[in-house]
């Protein structure tokens, strides 16, 4: 992340894997100074892949996404699946400690610093981060998966990873279902959070693959200093290229109301179910491209919380544009309701 946040309504998550313009063969184009807010006859569009406020034209004669077929893999009975989060007490732990008393630039986390990251993949490719919040759930953004899909044999999720172009198999696991919110809003991000089920549960024990914890529904996060972690771009590129870090990195942001957030900072009205983080006056901390669906955490005295998930934001790192998060106290009956 490293002046890097958080990634925009319906933007540019894919830059690593530059869906826009390799997989779809389209390109990306301003949406006040391009096409005059309209693709060429003949293409469609999506404002995910590319820049904020951008929008990828692309032809598609079946108005579906051709993708290769992945065969899913055989898997054998899997032992009993937790099917709700984490105990109080088992969940939130790091085996490495972790500065989170002030503001800082990103750096590199060190291995197991952040045991709750994932990378979520697509055909292989990082394409967003995610939480685990048990050992066969994560969470995640919803607009992870709009173009792409849902259908779970082309999604993988790397667990335990301090680099995520690592294939090991004991560090790939196999998706067996793909739940983004059934209101998910692509244009405003509303409901911006999906829940995904591993094929089989994973160990938790270990240093480098545990659980967050899910927050209180009374918490209110509001002048905290919490962490936000991800592989995502090391600068923003509006048409979503910049390169994203081969290791994992993480920024200490203060989370800021939403009345600061939505008079003060220029975004219009900031949902309830948003909460938002990130340096106000300076910039230059914050999420970017690839870091969509990560974790934003919290300290509590029962260890670190999902307080949010990467959504959107103006650019990265800008001075008075914190990132937007998808505030998970919104949604925990959800969430809960689709751990089974």
């Amino acid at each position: 992340m490293l002046h890097r946040l958080i990634v925009l309504c319906a933007v540019a998550y894919l830059a690593n894997a530059n869906i826009c313009t390799e997989q779809l063969r389209g390109q990306c184009y301003d949406l006040f100074t391009g096409l005059n807010g309209g693709c060429t006859p003949g293409h469609v569009y999506t404002y995910s892949y590319c820049g904020i406020f951008q929008m990828c034209c692309y032809y598609q004669q079946t108005g579906v996404v051709t993708v290769p077929h992945v065969t899913q893999p055989h898997i054998t009975a899997a032992p009993t699946v937790h099917t709700g989060p984490v105990a109080p007490g088992q969940c939130g732990h790091t085996s490495v400690g972790t500065t989170a008393n002030k503001i800082v630039g990103g750096r590199i986390a060190q291995h197991g610093e952040f045991p709750w990251q994932v990378s979520i993949r697509y055909m292989g490719q990082h394409v967003c981060g995610g939480t685990l919040v048990s050992d066969t759930y994560v969470v995640t953004a919803a607009h992870c998966f709009e173009d792409l899909g849902t259908y779970a044999t082309q999604w993988t999720i790397g667990v335990g990873l301090q680099y995520h172009v690592s294939n090991s198999p004991n560090n790939v696991i196999h998706v067996s279902r793909v739940t983004p919110h059934e209101r998910f809003n692509q244009r405003t991000n509303e409901n911006d959070i999906a829940v995904i089920k591993l094929s089989k549960p994973i160990d938790l024990t270990g240093p480098y693959t545990r659980a967050a914890c899910l927050p209180e529904s009374s918490d209110q996060f509001v002048n905290d200093v919490c962490t936000v972690s991800g592989w995502g771009a090391t600068y923003y590129d509006p048409n979503g290229r910049a390169p994203v870090t081969d290791q994992l990195e993480y920024v200490n942001l203060r989370t800021i109301s939403n009345t600061d957030c939505t008079y003060y900072l220029g975004y219009g009205s900031i949902h309830p179910s948003n909460i938002c983080a990130g340096a106000t006056s300076t910039g230059g901390q914050d999420a970017c491209q690839g870091d969509s669906g990560g974790p934003l955490v919290c300290k509590r005295s029962n260890g670190w919380v999902l307080t949010g998930v990467v959504s959107w934001g103006d650019g990265c790192g800008k001075a008075r544009r914190p990132g937007v998060y998808t505030r998970v106290t919104s949604f925990l009956d959800w969430v809960r309701s689709h751990m089974y």
